[in-house]
């Protein structure tokens, strides 16, 4: 029974020093462009931003896209992210005005400046979206995401302009749409930017194994 529990000891050491090498960017801070958080450089400066989420629009003042970077320069793997989006194209019709969706946000990794990595997609409605990165999305020195319009032709009204009326035709009211960000997590393979810098995971690990070698001797002592 002794052994089992150092046994589990040790494992649970050893499994709170792999997540902790995790970080998580939660964007707490105020959009005050370039920053820094747990040891990652990036840019949250939108205007229409009011702090506590990455936010991405297409507005005169907004922000199209923020690069992701370890301040060491060292590499990084990127695990998952909560994402929202909203939409905002319209397309006429008989029946009259339509909503159209398109692929409005893209991730793109790199490696020395070498693109490794891409997914697109579209979200939209405002619901919000855990999205885990596939396996390619690894070894990276860089991460971006990018806020993309409408592929197709459209026009922004603004106040005072008229709808469109002509069959097919598109449009955005003001703007095309937005994305927010939030608990992005990466894991750096640079352990000195983790929670846990590697001399502290490495006592960790040494006092687990330690621990269950004590009890492993003092179990064979008593017998």
């Amino acid at each position: 029974m002794k052994r089992l529990a150092a046994l589990t000891f040790c494992f649970s050491l050893i499994s709170f020093a792999a997540v902790a090498s995790t970080v998580t960017l939660k964007f707490d801070g105020p959009p005050i462009g370039a920053q820094v958080e747990s040891g990652v450089s990036f840019s949250n400066g939108s205007a229409y931003s009011s702090g506590g989420s990455l936010y991405l629009h297409d507005d005169s003042g907004g922000q199209l896209s923020s690069m992701f970077q370890l301040v060491t320069g060292g590499l990084f793997d990127a695990l998952s992210v909560d994402m929202s989006g909203i939409q905002r194209l319209m397309v006429s019709s008989r029946i009259g005005p339509l909503p159209k969706a398109f692929n409005n946000f893209r991730w793109t990794g790199y490696r020395d400046g070498v693109e490794v990595a891409r997914a697109v997609g579209s979200l939209t409605g405002g619901s919000i979206v855990n999205y885990l990165f596939s396996a390619a999305f690894t070894g990276l020195t860089s991460l971006q995401i990018s806020f993309t319009g409408p592929s197709w032709p459209h026009t922004v009204l603004w106040p005072g302009m008229s709808l469109p009326t002509g069959p097919g035709q598109a449009w955005c009211d003001t703007y095309c749409g937005s994305l927010t960000i939030d608990n992005l997590r990466l894991s750096p393979q640079d352990t000195e930017v983790g929670v846990v810098p590697l001399p502290g995971g490495f006592w960790l690990l040494a006092g687990a194994l330690g621990f269950a070698a004590f009890a492993t001797r003092r179990r064979s002592q008593r017998a």
